[in-house]
């Protein structure tokens, strides 16, 4: 008997496109199928509790696929507590065109922390595809930072620090009362000497100002000396009050001998 005669893989791949082209000429080619694709956009979702994420499913028509898909959304695994889902539908997709939804996760204060795969389906009830969106849940609840209200307050300073007389004669400084964190109230003063009180030395205490709000007011502070007064340095604390605030600041005054001429040229 003589051997059955093989036949080469050229002649094989001859025959089939041979086949092939019988078929398309017989009308019976392969047409393409309509369908069409869903992404979501973006694909991973970050959210805490007490706040909400979006994202958009976008359906893309394939070979002039035209139809109304439904849509669905469902968790794989355990679900997520305290945490809606919401993807409005249906959808209605142009032939080689495009359409998308809104899928919003709104999670309460009360939401479990996580990870969680979101499983988005689309279907025109032949065709049904899947999609996924990946849902993180982080951190503690979303709270607002307290809007902050500065105190109402003042400072208070004087316009010179150091004051210069000799006896019989005056001296003169300010104080200057400045606004803060928009205090704008009467404010009064006081004044009391630091150790030990000189002699014939007076204090015309400053009047009652009212600083404007972000602003300042100024009244003068007079010190009277007699012919007899103490000499040297002393300090005087001014205080100044507006209600149950008080705030206080030092003015040195320097009394001095007056210089005496006693010739051309010549001081003792």
């Amino acid at each position: 008997m003589s051997k059955p005669e093989r036949l080469l893989p050229s002649v094989l791949a001859v025959v089939l496109v041979v086949t092939l082209a019988s078929l398309s000429l017989n009308g019976v080619a392969a047409q393409a199928v309509p369908d069409f694709i869903a992404q979501p956009s973006p694909a991973v979702m970050t959210l805490t509790p007490g706040t909400s994420a979006s994202a958009t499913i976008v359906l893309l028509s394939v070979n002039g696929f035209s139809s109304s898909v439904i849509l669905g959304a469902d968790w794989t695994g355990t679900a997520p507590s305290g945490v809606a889902v919401s993807l409005p539908g249906p959808v209605a997709i142009p032939a080689d065109g495009s359409a998308s939804s809104t899928l919003t996760i709104v999670a309460d204060s009360s939401a479990s922390s996580g990870i969680y795969p979101l499983i988005v389906t689309a279907s025109n009830g032949v065709i049904t595809h899947s999609t996924q969106v990946l849902v993180t849940i982080a951190g503690t609840p979303a709270v607002l930072a307290p809007v902050f209200t500065p105190p109402t307050d003042f400072s208070v300073t004087p316009s010179t620090e150091t004051v210069s007389v000799i006896p019989g004669l005056n001296g003169e400084s300010s104080i200057v009362v400045n606004s803060v964190g928009g205090f704008s109230s009467p404010v009064t003063f006081s004044a009391s000497w630091v150790g030990n009180a000189p002699t014939g030395i007076g204090i015309i205490l400053p009047q009652s100002v009212t600083p404007p709000v972000g602003g300042e007011a100024s009244s003068p502070i007079e010190f009277t000396t007699t012919a007899l007064a103490s000499t040297g340095t002393f300090i005087v604390q001014v205080t100044a009050t507006s209600g149950g605030v008080s705030h206080s600041t030092d003015i040195t005054l320097l009394v001095n001998q007056p210089t005496l001429l006693v010739g051309p040229n010549l001081s003792v």
